[in-house]
């Protein structure tokens, strides 16, 4: 994880032998709840503002959960 261009930038990897790991973050008043699986992932914004992250290379706009 880093930033650039005032941007939250995630390039992920798992181990093999894991299922999944997961984190929260806070960004700029944002907080994210992160998911790392083998195959998939989650992002889940529980803040109340959008925001626009890049995922392993995609941008990604995260809109806050219901």
């Amino acid at each position: 994880m880093r930033v650039k261009n005032n941007t939250l930038i995630f390039q992920t990897f798992i181990p093999k032998t894991w299922e999944s790991y997961a984190f929260h973050v806070q960004f700029r008043g944002v907080k994210l709840f992160v998911k790392i699986k083998q195959h998939d992932f989650e992002l889940i914004n529980k803040s109340n503002q959008e925001i626009n992250i890049i995922f392993n290379g995609e941008a990604i706009s995260v809109k806050p959960s219901a």
